[in-house]
């Protein structure tokens, strides 16, 4: 049974768009063909790809390879964050894949650097996946077996349980030689529509109905009433939420508030009569005990890292106990202004 999706990014998640890039720049077409040539479609981008040599060693190489354009390639490189932009259906894809309970990974060919530039700016869909290998930061390449192996070892991965999306037809033999399902994506709508065949085909006959219905619902939101909205809106800002919905009632009764984060809605309501939160939720272990809704939780790739940006943010007045959880992942947890527990737990596969 097929339980993750791996995905290549550029041509499949994003647009490598180099040569409108180029044109946007004012490069005539001589002189786009030529850096397309030299630069792109050239062995040294996959020498920043690999991340072996240090890459200012690479750019100046390429910048060598056009020396009689310098401005050209000054420019190039300067205003290199524009070269990608994220396919509209890219988030959107991913967020349904997750509703339907599969695990999304990406496995790509990318320079380090540019990763974590594009990362923070482009990639629409950076923080909605479970994990990620990315060449330049583990010195492999695809096609090479070791890559794919290392996404396996990494989040505990079985590649029969996997299937892997890439553009390049080298790239899907390597990866079905080891076990991977595939699909050579050549576009969104062909490539949508063979993944959905393989999962259906993937489930087991008796439960292939069950699955099928229980299509029918999606997670919308988890709903929290608080005292004061606004102290609330910036608790959770912070959290990277942000409204939606902003409703506020004629009469002063109520306001309501949605706030989103990956395609999950935290409904708050708040009313001036409100009560004060009870005191069984003082601590975790009284709180558990009594029935009814106890907590939302958000996933992390390191916990301690977390504590240090929450701390930072003044969310919590002093480094929390990282505690091992007892199904495996360490977790810890914080309150909202209103006393509501928030858990932050480490993603599944990382720990």
């Amino acid at each position: 049974m097929i339980r993750n999706v791996v995905f290549d990014i550029g041509m499949v998640l994003v647009n490598f768009r180099y040569r409108e890039y180029m044109e946007d720049l004012g490069f005539s077409k001589e002189i786009t063909d030529i850096f397309s040539k030299n630069i792109v479609e050239n062995m040294l981008w996959g020498d920043l790809d690999l991340g072996v040599r240090p890459a200012e060693e690479v750019i100046r190489d390429m910048k060598d390879s056009v020396s009689q354009y310098p401005v050209e390639a000054d420019a190039f490189f300067e205003q290199i964050n524009d070269i990608v932009e994220s396919f509209p259906y890219a988030l959107p894809w991913i967020r349904e894949l997750k509703r339907e309970g599969y695990q999304v990974y990406l496995l790509s060919n990318y320079p380090k650097d540019l990763f974590a530039m594009h990362a923070k700016g482009k990639f629409t869909f950076a923080d909605a996946v479970d994990g990620r290998i990315v060449s330049g930061y583990v010195k492999m390449v695809k096609p090479d077996p070791e890559i794919y192996k290392l996404l396996c070892m990494t989040y505990d991965l079985k590649p029969e349980e996997c299937v892997f999306l890439d553009d390049r037809e080298d790239n899907i033999k390597s990866a079905r030689a080891l076990g991977f399902h595939t699909v050579r994506f050549q576009n969104y709508e062909q490539a949508r529509a063979e993944l959905e065949v393989l999962l259906q085909e993937s489930g087991s006959q008796s439960g292939h109905k069950m699955q099928a219905e229980s299509k029918m619902f999606s997670i919308d939101h988890y709903a929290i009433s608080v005292s004061n909205i606004e102290k609330s809106m910036g608790f959770y800002e912070k959290l990277g939420f942000q409204t939606v919905k902003d409703y506020q009632a004629e009469d002063g009764s109520v306001r309501i508030v949605q706030m989103e984060k990956d395609g999950f809605l935290l409904e708050m309501f708040c009313y001036p009569d409100s009560e004060a939160t009870p005191d069984f939720v003082e601590t975790l272990n009284t709180d558990l005990h009594v029935n009814g809704a106890k907590h939302m939780a958000l996933a992390v790739a390191d916990p301690e890292r977390a504590a240090e940006y929450l701390l930072k943010e003044g969310l919590i007045g002093e480094m929390p106990v990282i505690k091992e959880g007892r199904l495996g992942r360490p977790y810890f947890f914080i309150k909202d202004p209103d006393g509501i527990f928030v858990e932050i737990i480490t993603q599944r596969g990382a720990s």
